[in-house]
């Protein structure tokens, strides 16, 4: 879709800067699976290797759904007469695809940033256990944390302050903690780290 786009553009700079992004997303995205399934690690490199991989994954993922958005409006458009702002947005959507460009990649990156923002969610879960002789249970549950893949060593020790400074009884730790690409390195910081739980 994207290159039938610039085709219909024709204008030299947009299809030198597509290429140019499209190229650095694909090699980034290669050269992020290669360093996965060996288990290489390139310090701070093999971070922007992740970084621009996770952005080419989301920038295409949105890409492909806004595209269908956008094919469904169009064919709608036929049968169905919208509104004036809906004409005009839909127009917007047919004819600038560069604008669902700018839209996938602006959801991707968000979608980055809020990997990192890490926040404590409250849940209240009742048991009507009558053995029991506890009133109740503070426990702090971690999981899906893909240390490698989504944060790093500084990140977990985040994680751990953010648990430390609640007040619980236990600390229950769920899967997908690690990845198969997260290094031997990174696993012996992480116990060291989750050490340091109370």
């Amino acid at each position: 879709s994207y290159h039938r786009l610039l085709k219909n553009e024709n204008k030299r700079k947009t299809i030198v800067v597509y290429w140019i992004l499209h190229s650095v997303l694909a090699i980034g995205f290669v050269l992020n699976f290669a360093l996965f399934f060996t288990g290489t690690q390139w310090g701070n490199v093999s971070l922007v290797i992740r970084y621009v991989a996770a952005l080419t994954a989301g920038f295409f993922l949105y890409s492909i759904a806004m595209f269908v958005i956008k094919d469904i409006f169009n064919f709608l458009s036929k049968f169905i007469k919208f509104p004036h702002f809906s004409r005009k947005i839909g127009r917007a959507l047919i004819k600038g695809g560069m604008l669902i460009a700018a839209c996938s990649m602006l959801i991707s990156i968000y979608g980055v940033v809020n990997a990192k923002t890490f926040q404590v969610v409250e849940y209240k879960v009742s048991l009507d256990k009558k053995s029991s002789t506890l009133d109740h249970l503070h426990i702090e549950f971690i999981s899906d944390a893909h240390l490698g893949s989504a944060i790093n060593a500084s990140d977990l020790k985040k994680i751990v302050d953010k648990i430390n400074a609640q007040e619980h009884e236990m600390v229950v730790i769920g899967g997908d903690f690690f990845d198969d690409g997260t290094s031997q390195v990174l696993k012996e910081q992480a116990g060291s780290i989750l050490a340091g739980l109370k």
